[in-house]
């Protein structure tokens, strides 16, 4: 009888052991003519990833998922230290503590690699990858990375989704175009995370009459910040990724006669930068706890209060 040690699961190479995945990824590739180069590029690409993801992502991603590496808050007492860290406020005292977010090494080293390996910036070089095959060669990297990354991938999904609506909806606009820049960035120390804050205290799915977050003009020294038209106001109960240099949020909008208009007309999604251009985290973002939960340990969620944040 085989010892338990011998039925351990064990991961292979995440390409070569993978003929349906090589399958799909080929089949891809075949329906544009002349891609027969940019394919054997790629392929090789992906067999080199696959080692990765096997070998470094793979320890890392058990490293991230530790006890010993959850986020945890901080007391931030040097000077240094506090400039950069997250104001948090309980019920009990609104004294302003500062207080560091930190994540683990683990964690910090997979978001450095999704930068240098274009986890998000692969699908959108379109002129590497001829045209749409970019998305297929990027659902690929991440199809490997997914299993081995300790949940970095929740994130980088999340990244993803900002990047492409910066793309479209950012044209001629320089805030959007300069974040697009960042979170396209295969350099790890330029290389932007977004986040998404949507759920508020009432949950569910109908965001339309959840959303309790508005927004106000932003007027004299606000509007001075360079960018921000508008301050939000409100609580973010499920807010992931918090490490992440930005966000995209849901906040409700006023009528002309100054009412807040209700249901899904009401609403608009607003951009967020989470920490200004000297790296500090804005004084108008609270930070009132990190979220015990069952799974996903080792990704920062936390509840956030928005208290007139341009």
């Amino acid at each position: 009888m085989a010892d338990a040690g011998s039925m351990r699961p064990s991961l292979t190479h995440c390409w070569l052991g993978d003929a349906f995945l090589r399958d799909t990824v080929a089949a891809y590739f075949s329906r544009v003519p002349g891609a027969e180069k940019v394919a054997l590029r790629g392929f090789r690409e992906l067999e080199d990833w696959g080692w990765r993801c096997a070998t470094e992502v793979h320890e890392l991603g058990r490293e991230a998922g530790l006890p010993d590496s959850e986020p945890k808050l901080v007391p931030s007492a040097a000077r240094d230290e506090r400039e950069s860290a997250w104001r948090k406020v309980n019920p009990v005292d609104d004294g302003g503590a500062r207080m560091e977010l930190r994540t683990s090494d683990a964690w910090k080293a997979l978001h450095r690699i999704a930068a240098e390996e274009g986890l998000v910036a692969s699908a959108f070089e379109r002129d590497r990858h001829a045209g749409g095959l970019s998305r297929a060669f990027q659902f690929a990297k991440l199809f490997m990375f997914n299993a081995s990354s300790g949940l970095y991938s929740c994130p980088l999904a999340m990244t993803d989704g900002a990047a492409r609506l910066c793309e479209v909806m950012g044209a001629g606009d320089p805030v959007l175009a300069s974040a697009h820049g960042h979170l396209l960035s295969r350099n790890p120390d330029e290389f932007w995370s977004s986040g998404q804050w949507m759920t508020e205290i009432n949950g569910g799915s109908d965001v339309g009459a959840g959303t309790e977050t508005f927004s106000e003009p932003a007027s004299g020294l606000c509007a001075a910040d360079g960018w921000a038209d508008s301050l939000l106001f409100g609580y973010k109960w499920f807010s992931s990724a918090t490490d992440a240099r930005m966000a995209f949020t849901l906040a409700r909008e006023r009528n002309e006669g100054g009412q807040l208009i209700q249901g899904t007309r009401g609403l608009s999604l607003f951009y967020v930068e989470v920490r200004d251009a000297a790296g500090r985290v804005r004084d108008t973002i609270r930070l009132m706890c990190l979220k015990g939960k069952l799974g996903t340990r080792q990704l920062p969620t936390a509840e956030l209060e928005l208290a007139g944040t341009p």
